[in-house]
């Protein structure tokens, strides 16, 4: 009895270990609120970080074990284990704003004469606000089952190795 539970724990040990899921995953996540991701110790994922098609330059703030780093969209980050937050940092857009200028001319007759102008002028404005979100395409590539797979082929192999010295004491 013992023997074949050592014998089908040991298979299945071997057998999970050198199973991992290889089909890729993909998901696109808008990000206005800090999003929050855990990556466990089994994935191999990727995040690629693109902004929305408007004029406005969005700067992504993403923090990772007490790491925060900002970046500017495009952007590519391979995701290990831990912790993952994603959020809006700052945008900055041009704006056009206007203004009234007085000019004083003096004519050659020597008359005075005062015209108001209206001048426009483009400024980068920055603010720290989420209006206009970011992109985060998560690709999930592969993950195992196991994740210190040398240590569950070991494990399998001295179980079977047991259940076999264990079958042969008792029949020898």
């Amino acid at each position: 009895m013992i023997r074949g539970l050592l014998l089908s724990i040991g298979i299945v040990l071997i057998s999970l270990s050198m199973l991992s899921i290889t089909s890729p995953i993909s998901n696109v996540v808008s990000v206005s609120k800090p999003y929050c991701l855990t990556i466990p110790p089994t994935v191999k994922a990727i995040a690629v970080i693109y902004e929305n098609s408007t004029n406005v330059r969005v700067y992504a703030k993403i923090s990772h074990d007490n790491l925060t780093e900002i970046v500017r969209p495009p952007f590519n980050t391979v995701l290990t284990k831990g912790k993952w937050i994603f959020e809006v940092c700052n945008e900055t857009y041009p704006k056009i704003f206007y203004k009234t200028v007085n000019k004083t001319l003096v004519e050659k007759n020597g008359t005075v004469v005062i015209i108001q102008k209206t001048i426009n002028y483009t400024k980068v404005v920055t603010t720290n606000n989420a209006a206009y979100p970011f992109y985060v395409k998560l690709y999930i590539k592969c993950m195992k089952i196991f994740e210190y797979k040398d240590i569950a082929e070991i494990v399998g192999a001295v179980l079977i190795i047991s259940s076999v010295f264990l079958y042969l004491r008792k029949r020898f």
